[in-house]
């Protein structure tokens, strides 16, 4: 747990921009603040702040349409889903009621949605605003009435200066050095030499939050969306399934 103050303090700290038993001035404590807010944005929209993601479950339907809980909507074409702080879709799956059967469907860009054809087991997503989205799939899997859809997103964040944080500690770490790095090219402290060790802390940190998502694999079975298919001998030994 920690503050986005006591990130910023840390993050100055290491590039001399004030000493550790001084408090940093207000000037380069707001610009380290606006600072962190992109980096978290930036870092977020990356898929690379694990504790921001989340999934929900919603009733199967052509139009999904997503907004902040607080803004009132009201179409009935569309099906409504309330939610909060939405940044980013990032799956959208078709989901048995049992779970136990569920396929992905694979994400189009919105000027390709209309080339494919109406049974696709495709989606595409339109950002409206911020925290709005409308998602559409095709009308052959929103016709799948005993099925629901599973949308996977990224949680915004939401933070003021002396909030508490609750992330890991790599992550926290992450966070200071990125802070630092950015105040070092906004308020030049250091030399060539230790701005690009701290270039390559930057990058050393980013890569081992990334990799060990990269390297996550479930092992599960294939998408299906067909009643009654059991692996077979030949699909475990191919590894098909993984």
């Amino acid at each position: 747990m920690i503050s986005p103050r006591e990130i910023i303090n840390e993050a100055a700290i290491r590039v001399n921009l004030c000493p550790r038993k001084q408090a940093l001035d207000g000037g380069k404590l707001e610009s380290g603040f606006k600072l962190l807010q992109g980096i978290i944005a930036k870092y977020n929209n990356d898929n690379l702040l694990a504790w921001t993601q989340d999934y929900v479950r919603v009733p199967n339907g052509q139009f999904i349409h997503i907004h902040d809980e607080e803004v009132t909507v009201e179409d009935p074409s569309m099906v409504d889903v309330p939610l909060k702080d939405c940044a980013k879709i990032n799956a959208v799956y078709v989901e048995s009621d049992s779970k136990l059967l569920h396929g992905k469907l694979e994400y189009v860009a919105p000027a390709d949605f209309d080339r494919y054809g109406s049974n696709a087991r495709v989606y595409t997503v339109t950002q409206k605003a911020e925290s709005e989205w409308v998602i559409e799939i095709k009308p052959y899997v929103a016709r799948m009435y005993n099925y629901k859809l599973k949308i996977h997103y990224n949680r915004g964040l939401q933070f003021d200066l002396d909030d508490e944080l609750y992330i890991p500690d790599n992550y926290v770490e992450l966070l200071i050095v990125a802070v630092a790095h950015k105040l070092a090219l906004q308020y030049p402290r250091l030399d060539d030499a230790q701005m690009t060790r701290l270039e390559n802390e930057v990058r050393v940190l980013v890569d081992n939050v990334r990799t060990p998502k990269a390297a996550d694999r479930i092992i599960q079975r294939d998408d299906y969306f067909t009643y009654g298919h059991t692996m077979t001998q030949a699909e475990l030994e191919s590894g098909s399934w993984l």
